[in-house]
């Protein structure tokens, strides 16, 4: 990684300092991991039942501006509360 484990005279703790370059690599896959994802899950519905899309799609136009925001900030919520979830377990 960054180098030899250091410990600063005022901490009791060590610390394994990172340079910045692997943490930007982390990260860009991480992001990549998870745009991946999001096109796997955005393209699953047209791959198993391409029919039900598209009668999804002449039902959407009928349905109103509200009822879909309310639909898609509690989509998000979950979604929300599954990457925590994911990134910091249950707590137990």
């Amino acid at each position: 990684m960054g180098g030899p484990a250091r410990c600063p005279p005022q901490t009791t703790g060590c610390y394994s300092p990172r340079r910045a370059g692997e943490v930007g690599e982390e990260v860009m896959k991480l992001f990549l991991s998870a745009l991946g994802l999001a096109l796997i899950l955005e393209g699953l519905p047209y791959a198993l039942a391409p029919a039900t899309v598209r009668r999804m799609a002449e039902v959407l136009p009928h349905l109103s501006d509200q009822f879909l925001k309310t639909l898609g900030v509690i989509v998000m919520g979950i979604g929300i509360v599954v990457v925590a979830f994911g990134r910091f377990g249950t707590g137990g």
